[in-house]
């Protein structure tokens, strides 16, 4: 049986304790700013990219990794595995995708090994569909089936976030100069979810953040009879343990997931929404016969 690695970008926003169990790999992104380069994760976290930007600052512009970069990730997996099924941020907005592929390219034959997937997500909507794989994986199916398997399961997973207000989303050009005047104007707190692999404003919630927050929860899990209650995430930009608190507490009352995990999101993620931003990110029922199981978990 062909030994199969699972990788991602360090943007899927994974907890360590699940990249080590499921025995996931990440090629990292890069912050710029006007203080220099610095490697996403390792170098510089949520934290430091929103108190960065709060000073004033606004240039902190994602880097993907180059066509190389991703040829020489794939190469070196490749000298310890006999396949890699690599999940990808979504296409539509990062270039990642495209570089991964150009540098699966500089593989030469070797290129036949490589698999690569668009999620159609951001930060840990593609998490989930890189745990099913690594599950899948370690199931025993083969790259083929995998690959499918988790392509079919795109559609039934569940990104979106509640941000504090627009400022971040339009420093990096995620809405217009108008929205986010309108959002400051009449504290307006934007949710952004994926849609068909784009990454769309899907409502406006007026006034009180605990409040808004309120109503995104119950928004976005009150369809609780199509959601899979295995594994949810909490992925978040600066919030606190009594923000994080409540929120949990208010998941519980729409759905008993098995497991609900916390994660800070990487700066990359971070500096798209800025702090008191977080989501709730899951999966619907209808995906791969697999996961639909009751008691199987994502």
């Amino acid at each position: 049986m062909n030994s199969i690695a699972i990788t991602t970008e360090c943007t899927a926003d994974l907890p360590g304790k699940l990249l080590e169990q499921y025995k996931i790999d990440i090629i990292y992104m890069d912050i710029e700013t006007d203080s220099g380069i610095f490697r996403d994760t390792t170098e510089i976290d949520s934290g430091n990219i929103t108190e960065y930007m709060a000073g004033g600052k606004r240039k902190a512009q994602s880097i993907v990794p180059s066509a190389t970069d991703y040829g020489s990730f794939f190469r070196s997996h490749l000298e310890d595995y006999d396949e890699i099924i690599h999940i990808c941020i979504g296409s539509s907005v990062s270039a990642a995708m495209g570089n991964a592929r150009v540098g699966r390219e500089k593989l030469g034959n070797e290129s036949l090994k490589v698999h690569l997937i668009d999620s159609g997500h951001l930060s840990t909507g593609v998490g989930l569909l890189v745990l099913e794989a690594a599950r899948l994986r370690d199931e025993g199916l083969g790259s083929k089936d995998i690959v499918k398997k988790v392509t079919a399961g795109i559609p039934y997973i569940c990104t979106s976030f509640l941000a504090y207000n627009a400022d971040y989303l339009y420093y990096n050009n995620k809405v217009s100069e108008k929205v986010m005047k309108i959002c400051r104007l009449f504290r307006l707190h934007p949710v952004l979810a994926v849609k068909e692999g784009r990454l769309v404003l899907k409502r406006l919630y007026f006034g009180n953040y605990e409040k808004a927050a309120e109503k995104y929860i119950a928004s976005t899990l009150k369809d609780n009879k199509r959601i899979h209650k295995g594994r949810a995430f909490i992925t978040y930009v600066g919030c606190g343990h009594e923000l994080l608190e409540s929120v949990n507490e208010k998941i519980s009352r729409y759905v008993k997931f098995d497991e609900v995990w916390e994660k800070v999101a990487s700066a990359t993620i971070a500096a798209n929404c800025g702090p008191l931003t977080f989501g709730i990110l899951f999966q619907k029922t209808g995906g791969t016969a697999a996961v639909d199981r009751k008691n199987d978990m994502l």
